[in-house]
């Protein structure tokens, strides 16, 4: 909240477990190793606690809206971004070291892809291009991971758990699914309620959902194309599920 704590609670009772004094207004929040990590970025500070002990780091100065934390399971490191900004800070998960990598390609939306070779990072930048970029770890260089054929800024990338199939929101109004290996087009989605906020894949199912400005969430099977409404859009919604 903006009263400067974090509330955290029991996911079934909804019974108070601990509250977290964040010296400052609270602008997002985000559970990483398993909800192990707590990462929160204040007003001019990013911050993570873990929970076993709720000993605060402060890892970086000046964000005032992270957009993006995401972990990085094989490095045992987290990545965390915020938009329009080319920095990005990727820090240890057992020490409050952190570095911070500046890099042109990644001002727009991030994302992890897990494969069986080792976790890779992908982002947009702020332009209309349509382009995904790649991170490489050695030298923290990018290379080109795919043209979306999106006409404007991509807002959203999620991939899917087995890390084969990529899907991407834009400013165009538009989803896109595409294959991440063959960059083959499996869907592309225009009926949409408003802007989308996030994307996810069901892991039971293989569908996407897309939580959308207004709150709604509609359900796109891939195989049909067909659309499910899952909530409608009421005119406000959190920024992410």
């Amino acid at each position: 909240s903006q009263d400067r704590t974090i509330l955290v609670r029991n996911g079934e009772t909804g019974e108070p477990m601990t509250t977290l004094l964040a010296g400052s207004g609270v602008g997002s929040v985000e559970f990483l190793d398993n909800g192990e990590t707590l990462v929160a970025s204040t007003s001019h500070m990013l911050k993570r606690w873990s929970l076993s002990d709720l000993n605060g780091d402060t890892l970086s100065p000046g964000w005032n809206q992270v957009g993006w934390v995401a972990t990085i399971p094989d490095r045992d490191q987290f990545i965390a971004h915020a938009l329009g900004r080319s920095e990005m800070v990727i820090a240890s998960m057992e020490s409050p070291q952190s570095a911070t990598i500046a890099n042109s390609s990644f001002t727009g939306a991030i994302a992890i892809r897990n494969t069986d070779g080792g976790s890779e990072v992908w982002g947009s930048s702020l332009g209309k291009d349509g382009i995904l970029n790649r991170l490489n770890f050695a030298d923290n260089s990018t290379s080109p991971g795919m043209e979306t054929g999106h006409t404007d800024l991509i807002r959203t990338i999620v991939f899917n758990d087995s890390g084969d199939l990529v899907a991407t929101s834009a400013s165009d109004w538009t989803i896109r699914v595409h294959d991440v290996e063959t960059a083959e087009l499996k869907g592309e989605f225009h009926d949409l309620s408003s802007v989308v906020r996030c994307l996810a894949f069901d892991a039971k199912t293989g569908d996407l959902l897309s939580h959308h400005h207004g709150g709604g969430v509609l359900r796109w099977d891939l195989d049909t194309g067909e659309r499910t409404v899952l909530a409608e859009d009421r005119g406000t919604g959190p920024n992410r599920f």
